[in-house]
């Protein structure tokens, strides 16, 4: 009788893991791939990538398979409208995956590069046909545009892409002025921001020198609540095209901004 019901046990639990194991792989595989894009503002390159991990963990179970996407970002490299970031390792921010909320700060790049890839009624780039139209603006724009990628600035590009896209009327020269404004203004903002209520020296020379060409009488004041010279620092800058450069610190990031998706998983 014993026997029997050891037997009985036996084909039961072997009962359960034919069904449950086709049942969990089910569910638990299609939850360990996580899929996405990236972006680099390094090399101005777009791709996918797919890998395996534990759900719910960050134990990674696969190497990661790369697919280059064709688009208009790195035509903006190969056209040299946009010259690479070769100084340090390239880095890859994330655009999006089936795992990170699509708001996501995580996600920030996703910005830049609808904006870029948008296309019109013909499914041509909107931005392609811009700068062909307009190349003396775009040797403004788009070195402007790579370096607020590169300080992670993506939530600050959707004003500069407005201004842009409604000047029609004004000269190049006009057209560069007012560029240049606008962009020492997110950068005021930006360094604004970081800086909260106990500013770094380079936060502070940050906005002092973005004041020497956006000085607004908040800005002075803020600068006097702090304690400190309201003074714009006008930059020392060699071309139109280096003005980020000139105002934010080298390297200037969060820890967030600064990690490589693409490296660290």
């Amino acid at each position: 009788m014993a026997v029997q019901k050891r037997r009985n046990w036996i084909w039961i639990t072997l009962l359960v893991l034919v069904v449950a194991v086709p049942l969990l792989a089910i569910i638990i595989v299609p939850l360990s791939f996580i899929a996405g894009t990236e972006f680099s503002p390094d090399t101005f390159e777009h791709r996918q990538f797919v890998y395996m991990r534990v759900p719910g963990t960050q134990i990674v179970l696969s190497n990661r398979w790369l697919t280059d996407i064709p688009s208009f970002s790195q035509t903006l490299i190969d056209d040299q409208w946009v010259g690479e970031n070769t100084s340090t390792e390239t880095r890859w921010d994330l655009v999006m995956d089936n795992y990170t909320p699509r708001h996501s700060p995580d996600c920030d790049a996703q910005y830049l590069v609808q904006e870029i890839e948008r296309r019109n009624d013909e499914y041509e780039f909107i931005w392609l046909q811009w700068t062909n139209k307009y190349p003396q603006r775009a040797r403004v724009l788009w070195p402007i545009i790579a370096d607020f990628a590169r300080h992670a600035m993506y939530l600050y590009l959707s004003e500069i892409f407005e201004f842009c896209d409604q000047q029609d009327d004004l000269s190049d020269e006009q057209f560069s002025d007012q560029l240049q404004k606008l962009a020492s203004k997110q950068c005021f903002h930006r360094a604004v921001a970081q800086a909260g209520t106990q500013p770094t020296i380079d936060q502070i020379t940050a906005i002092q020198r973005s004041l020497g060409y956006y000085a607004l009488p908040e800005s002075l004041e803020l600068l006097q609540a702090w304690g400190i010279d309201p003074s714009p620092i006008t930059p020392s800058i060699p071309e139109p095209n280096s003005i980020i450069k000139s105002i934010l610190p080298p390297g200037e990031s969060t820890s967030a901004e600064a990690e490589d998706s693409g490296n660290k998983l």
